[in-house]
């Protein structure tokens, strides 16, 4: 009996460095689980650098777009369309989890990389969000081609500068840019309805907008959409100021919506921040505390 008490003991003891071992391999394994969540939180050092780096793909994809002989609303094709806005909403997903990991007094270093989109962000977004778009828009992408040459002159005419995307009007007032746009889309709509049909013309406000920075800002049920001219001084003043009412309303919306996104991501950074220093002290009481 004693003898087998022995060399039971003997064998445990033997065993003991192995079950050290084995708990040391434990602990690393937790450590190296969480050290992948550590690192993809933490905020980069040069945030600047990574935000520019979210748009390498869309500046590909916005000079094919530039390089086509056809627009978004004269029949530019679908895979062309497809690609630039799967590159955009990469770009906008790519700022937006930066600024998840970065705090606040960060944003704004952040957001300097969004200049190029000034004017045009809202009018891209409504472009890109929906993918059943591209299906629409492709059973009708020969009938916007046929038409391209009188869609451009109604650009044109009423805009006075050729097509491009995302042009800039900062020399209209805001309230003459929404009447002019609302003339161009009306000189558009009106064709591509009458050469097309009712499906292809609603996709003209989509297609048009992002070709004009600040369109989003006008009211295009606003009933001077369909009557473009004012008859009387009195009547264009009225309009002013109905478009001017309505801008101001929509900063003061966005504006509050802002501020309320930076409270959310603060909250965020700082729960993200107490997580990562618990389990960063539960690693090293592991390490420390049971070596």
């Amino acid at each position: 009996m004693w003898k087998n008490y022995v060399s039971l003991s003997f064998r445990i003891k033997n065993y003991i460095p192995q079950i050290t071992n084995i708990k040391w391999i434990l602990e690393w394994l937790a450590v190296l689980q969480v050290l992948p969540f550590c690192i993809g939180t933490l905020c980069p050092s040069n945030v600047q650098r990574e935000a520019f780096s979210c748009f390498a793909g869309y500046s590909t994809q916005l000079l094919n777009m530039q390089k086509s002989t056809e627009t978004l609303f004269t029949g530019v094709d679908v895979e062309l369309l497809r690609a630039f806005c799967s590159s955009y909403i990469q770009s906008m997903t790519c700022v937006d989890n930066l600024k998840k990991k970065c705090p606040s007094n960060l944003h704004e270093k952040i957001e300097v990389t969004l200049f190029h989109f000034e004017g045009a962000r809202e009018e891209l977004s409504e472009l890109c969000k929906d993918d059943a778009l591209y299906e629409v828009y492709a059973r009708h992408m020969t009938c916007f081609l046929t038409s391209g040459s009188y869609s451009e002159r109604c650009f044109e005419d009423t805009m006075n500068t050729s097509v491009r995307l995302m042009s800039r009007f900062d020399d209209k007032s805001l309230p003459q840019l929404c009447r002019d746009f609302r003339k161009t889309l009306n000189c558009i709509q009106t064709k591509i309805k009458r050469r097309c049909n009712d499906e292809a013309a609603a996709l003209v406000p989509v297609l048009v907008k992002p070709m004009v920075r600040r369109s989003n800002l006008c009211d295009l049920n606003h009933d001077s959409h369909i009557v473009v001219t004012a008859s009387t001084t009195a009547q264009t003043t009225t309009e002013d100021n109905v478009i001017t009412d309505s801008v101001q309303h929509r900063i003061e919306v966005r504006h509050n919506l802002n501020k309320d996104e930076s409270n959310t991501n603060s909250a965020r950074v700082t729960t993200v921040s107490f997580a990562i220093i618990l389990v960063l002290s539960c690693i090293i009481y592991w390490i420390y505390g049971n070596g």
